[in-house]
């Protein structure tokens, strides 16, 4: 059984030669679209691991590239898309777990423009067995333009509900780091014990892409799944490298899905202020020059416009959530601001 969030997981072997399987208990899910300059590097990193994955699924959004042709170079399974292109990241990623093997324990989901070191699977797994009642592990994530900062070790919550990568942009020599337990995983490179989906569901096709992530880590959080942070499982990713840092399609969606996400998942006295915190995180995204275009803020501010919309159906979910014991009480706000961030998270970007 998984313990409650709050909790501190209790510990477990190491993974020792005697014990090291052939191969990991893992199947890997790619979401791509047009990848086939990152899938390169992807994939020549996941073939070199000492602990390979049971299985590598490519989930294709639609693709004119190449990206069909990466994937038999590199053995990998490349699964096009049955639907209308460019459905977005939950659904493609939905596809893609639902193609894996039932009988194989954890799903890693794997961003096309990251790569892993050799060790990152058996790092992941060695950290499974450390804290068996953990459902989710995150591992450290560099910067794939300058390898001695950070991109993520797991995700911070901003009070209005869109989501920071830890310590990102920071040096990683800066940070003593330690195996953790932390509030969310970024959907750049997380593990999952398929059991955990099962129990948390499926990530949210209506969101698309951008914070699908982190509603699906809130609802596992709510739900009392054990995150651990494990940093000797190291990959290097190209911050935004589908999207772009601040492209208008970036802006309107992560402005609609974090509306989405406070309505569901913010205790009351934080979604009423929510709006006093989206005006502070705008300011520094001027001041740092990111998001500060014209096409930039008319996409950020239909965005809101789109969330706003979309209220009384995410009224709806709040109270679902509720009704399923999902409680919004004073422990989670409590857990809610031990792993929050705020305004100055936003003034660097990439890594720099």
């Amino acid at each position: 059984m998984e313990g409650r969030s709050h909790r501190s997981p209790s510990g477990g072997r190491d993974l020792t030669e005697a014990s090291r399987p052939v191969s990991a208990p893992v199947a890997i899910v790619i979401p791509n679209l047009d990848g086939a300059h990152w899938l390169t590097g992807c994939l020549r990193s996941l073939t070199a691991q000492t602990l390979p994955a049971a299985e590598i699924i490519v989930a294709d959004d639609g693709s004119i590239d190449d990206s069909a042709a990466v994937c038999a170079a590199f053995g990998a399974h490349f699964l096009p898309g049955d639907g209308p292109p460019r459905s977005g990241f939950a659904a493609t990623v939905s596809r893609g777990i639902a193609a894996t093997n039932a009988d194989v324990e954890w799903i890693m989901l794997l961003n096309n423009d990251v790569e892993a070191h050799p060790d990152f699977l058996a790092a992941l797994i060695a950290g499974a067995l450390r804290h068996p009642n953990c459902g989710v592990l995150a591992p450290l994530v560099r910067s794939l333009r300058d390898r001695s900062r950070i991109d993520s070790a797991g995700l911070l919550l901003y009070p209005d509900g869109v989501a920071r990568p830890r310590w990102h942009g920071e040096r990683v020599d800066a940070h003593r780091m330690r195996e953790e337990q932390i509030l969310l995983p970024s959907g750049t490179a997380v593990m999952i014990r398929r059991a955990t989906f099962e129990r948390v569901g499926p990530l949210d096709l209506s969101l698309g892409s951008y914070l699908e992530d982190v509603d699906w880590g809130l609802r596992a959080a709510r739900s009392g799944v054990v995150t651990m942070f494990i940093p000797d499982a190291v990959v290097d990713h190209h911050f935004s490298g589908t999207f772009g840092e601040t492209s208008p399609a970036k802006a309107t969606l992560v402005e609609r899905n974090r509306i989405v996400v406070a309505a569901r998942h913010l205790p009351l006295t934080m979604l009423l202020t929510s709006p006093w915190w989206t005006l502070r995180r705008w300011r520094a995204l001027s001041s740092a020059d990111a998001g500060s275009t014209p096409g930039v803020r008319r996409a950020a501010l239909g965005g809101v416009v789109r969330g706003l919309t979309a209220l009384p159906k995410s009224s709806r979910e709040r109270r679902s959530l509720h009704h399923q014991g999902l409680t919004l009480d004073r422990d989670w706000r409590a857990h809610l601001r031990q792993h929050a961030c705020g305004p100055e998270a936003f003034s660097h970007f990439g890594g720099q």
